[in-house]
């Protein structure tokens, strides 16, 4: 009886001890199938990672630079386009008008002096430098600056040649005076007084000016500041 109870503790001692190792088997299992998932996901997601950036750097790049530039060189031509015409426009406009007015001047006046000649009773005109007085009055009584400014039809260089022609028929000498500014023009007029020297005038509101090379034409005591760059480059007079 005694051996009989020694075998059946025995097998249920060795039971109990396969059970144990079978447990502590199954849990060093567990703890190794997790570090590995563990190890597996870091290093997988972060070379998933680096590679996925970089592919969708590369695509992303691509495309977005294609759509970006195409996008960005229309819309910089037409702006850059329609600037450039309107400084272009205005430049050759007053060039354009300068030049023509001072060709058909004395083209015209060449022409009317030798039929003057030829008539012998050509109607001449004597003309001189006003005195600073002479030069006030005639900017208050003459009538240029109730004109109206148009971008198309009447520009500044239409004022400064209506007002120079009006002070010729007075028998006034006067100059038509060309601006340069860093990417514009402007056309004004001016008297050489016989007892105070040179004065500018701006004939479209008969003010005295100051024209100084270096500095700004309009002046901002009076003036707001324009959208374009006003200091003169240089000037040139046309008498």
């Amino acid at each position: 009886m005694s051996n009989k109870k020694l075998v059946i503790g025995i097998v249920l001692g060795v039971l109990l001890v396969a059970t144990l190792v079978g447990l502590a088997v199954s849990e060093y299992f567990k703890l190794e199938v997790q570090a590995g998932y563990d190890k597996g996901c870091s290093e997988g997601y972060s070379e998933g990672h680096s590679e996925g950036l970089s592919e969708g750097y590369d695509q992303g790049f691509l495309v977005g630079n294609s759509t970006g530039y195409q996008t960005g060189n229309s819309s910089g031509y037409e702006s850059g386009y329609d600037h450039a015409y309107d400084i272009a426009y205005n430049e050759g406009h007053l060039q354009g008008f300068t030049d023509g007015n001072t060709l058909g001047y004395e083209e015209g006046y060449d022409s009317g002096y030798s039929q003057g000649l030829d008539d012998g009773a050509g109607h001449g005109y004597t003309i001189r430098d006003p005195t600073y007085q002479e030069a006030l009055q005639f900017i208050n009584d003459d009538r240029t600056d109730a004109n109206r400014y148009d971008d198309e039809t009447y520009t500044c260089a239409n004022f400064a040649a209506d007002f120079k022609n009006n002070a010729f028929k007075e028998g006034f000498q006067s100059g038509y005076v060309i601006i340069e500014f860093p990417v514009w023009g402007h056309a004004i007029v001016c008297f050489n007084t016989i007892d105070r020297g040179l004065i500018f005038i701006e004939p479209q509101a008969d003010e005295i000016v100051s024209l100084r090379v270096g500095y700004v034409y309009w002046d901002r005591t009076i003036y707001e500041a324009p959208d374009y760059d006003d200091t003169v480059v240089r000037y040139i007079i046309v008498w």
